[in-house]
């Protein structure tokens, strides 16, 4: 399609994209430590989704009465820090 006759022009139009299909996070209570874990590590390395991976090892700390979530943000936040 062609605006203005400039075939290079943008006509915002989204022609693809990358999609991740998450299983429901609310239902995370459902979830076992593994997928939790698994779930975790795959959107933070893969698809930097940390809020998401954050919110997942909050629930294994409530679930275990551990802290991992602080480990987790100290990292994060020092690891952003050094790239920046």
């Amino acid at each position: 399609m062609l605006t203005d006759g400039d075939p290079t022009r943008q006509i915002c139009q989204t022609l693809w994209a990358d999609a991740i299909y998450v299983k429901d996070f609310r239902l995370r209570h459902q979830w076992d430590d593994r997928i939790l874990k698994s779930a975790a590590l795959v959107l933070h390395k893969f698809y930097e989704g940390y809020d998401l991976a954050r919110l997942l090892i909050q629930a294994l700390d409530r679930r275990h009465c551990s802290d991992l979530v602080s480990d987790y943000l100290s990292f994060f936040l020092g690891f952003q820090k050094v790239n920046s």
